[in-house]
């Protein structure tokens, strides 16, 4: 009995044990699995980030490697640790640059680009150490074309070494684009020229030394002003003005030729043109104006158009531009039937005056007899030398037979008034020819042959008196005698 006491209190000591050894080796094993799972895990999120440092790595190395600037680093004893792609092109390396750390005379065989490089790493060691700050420079590459490359080197420091980073960018088609710049505006600068510049609002951006000079204004009392104010000035109404600005805004260019007068009553004339500048979109982005000083020219034109249509002697029209007048006169006739009569008028016996008194007397007779005409005729009367002592007369302006007639007879009166030359008294007479459109002919080519022939009448009837052609003369017999045409006397 007792015995098998023993041997049962035996037994529920063993199943203690192997109840309690059961749950250790579970919680081992359950342990082992947490931490076999632990460690997937930690394995697992190591390889995403390992994963992803490579990816973030070439993603950087790639995008530095293709970068439009140029990249290199290298250490302090001028050996080149790594370099891109733009880069090797500034520099002209070679294109073996799997094996890198390579010495900068291996990559880069350019002598000059290694001076200027050396120089400049020398400058940024030195500065550095002193500064620690970056340092820019420009290298100037000289090939068939300058390149101009601006340096910005810096130092970069990792756990165990420090490097220097240069970068490089090719800026020559800025510098050229800032050079041009210049030149411009050096051009506008000491350009001649007045130049003006305003936005599209026609507010001034820009004014050059000759447009303060040539408008007595500064700069500064301009820029930032509406130019309205100066284009008024430039245009004789507020019409012509909308009519200009209207034209400007449809991008046309306007040129006008103006004539300025100073405080001293001077008159200066400028060329001046407007012209719209459209940008790459096709939009009228600004405004130009510019201006010369045309005076001499306008001077030379006026003094060749005096000389070639005006007597000197006189200073009346000529023949040239009587002609002229006639031609408008006719053109006239022909759209409205507008009359139109024509004077030729002959100083009797002149050369007489010539051969006592001289030539010299004779111009000043010639100079009184045309002040004389001019204070008789009206203002729309046109008066003209024809040359020697010949006179002609065309009037438009309400012409009939007796109107015509009775202007002929004022004039033959006042010219028979003595004249005082040179303290000598002269008696003066004249011979008078009128011609009609379409009174005497339907042919306006006849009138200044009617008026001619009148003329020859007037004087062989004995002078002092004037002669219209009465009628229509047939022309078709002029290559017969034409002694006798029809006249009316006065």
């Amino acid at each position: 009995m007792h015995n098998a006491i023993i041997d049962q209190a035996y037994s529920q000591q063993r199943m203690y044990k192997f109840l309690i050894f059961t749950v250790l080796v579970m919680t081992l094993v359950a342990g082992a699995g947490v931490f076999a799972w632990h460690l997937y895990q930690a394995l697992k999120t190591q390889k995403k980030l390992y994963t992803k440092v490579n990816d973030s790595a070439l993603k950087y190395a790639t995008v530095l490697q293709h970068a439009p600037d140029g990249l290199l680093t290298m250490d302090k004893h001028r050996r080149i640790l790594t370099i891109n792609d733009a880069a090797k092109h500034i520099l002209s390396c070679d294109d073996d640059t799997e094996h890198l750390p390579k010495p900068m005379e291996q990559l880069i065989k350019n002598p000059q680009i290694r001076k200027q490089l050396n120089a400049l790493v020398a400058q940024f060691c030195t500065f550095h150490n002193t500064n620690g700050d970056v340092i820019k420079c420009q290298l100037h590459i000289h090939t068939f074309k300058t390149h101009h490359i601006e340096v910005i080197a810096t130092s970069t420091s990792y756990s165990s070494s420090s490097e220097i980073l240069l970068n490089l960018r090719d800026v020559t088609d800025w510098i050229e684009r800032e050079e041009k710049l210049k030149s411009m505006s050096w051009a506008l600068e000491q350009s001649q020229d007045a130049i003006l510049i305003t936005d599209n609002k026609g507010i001034v951006e820009y004014v050059n030394p000759s447009f303060e000079r040539y408008n007595k204004v500064m700069a500064d009392s301009v820029i930032g002003t509406q130019s309205t104010a100066l284009l008024k000035k430039s245009l004789p109404s507020a019409k012509e003005l909308r009519s200009v600005q209207q034209q400007l805004r449809q991008g046309k260019v306007i040129q006008r030729v103006i004539a300025h007068r100073t405080p001293d009553s001077t008159v200066w004339y400028e060329e001046k043109t407007i012209s719209p500048i459209v940008n790459h979109e096709g939009v009228i982005s600004h405004y130009i104006s510019t201006g010369k000083d045309i005076t001499e020219r306008v001077l030379s034109e006026n003094h060749l158009h005096r000389v070639a249509h005006y007597d000197y002697l006189t200073e009346l029209p000529n023949r040239m531009l009587l002609q002229s007048h006639l031609e408008q006169a006719i053109e006239a006739y022909t759209k409205h039937h507008h009359h139109i009569a024509l004077l030729m008028l002959d100083i009797d016996h002149f050369k007489q005056i010539n051969d006592s008194l001289g030539h010299e007397t004779g111009d000043l007779v010639l100079q009184a007899i045309a002040k004389r005409l001019q204070d008789t005729l009206r203002e729309h009367d046109f008066l003209a030398r024809l040359g020697g002592n010949e006179f002609a007369i065309l009037v438009t302006n309400a012409v009939t037979h007796d109107k015509i007639g009775a202007l002929a007879h004022r004039l033959l009166g006042v010219l028979s008034t003595p004249l005082t030359i040179n303290n000598s008294e002269l008696y003066l007479t004249a011979s008078l020819g009128i011609g009609l459109l379409p009174d005497d002919t339907d042919e306006v080519e006849h009138l200044s042959k009617n008026t001619e022939i009148a003329l020859y009448q007037a004087k062989a009837e004995g002078r002092n008196r004037f002669c219209f052609i009465r009628g229509k003369w047939d022309w078709k017999r002029r290559n017969k005698s034409i002694s006798n045409p029809p006249y009316a006397r006065a």
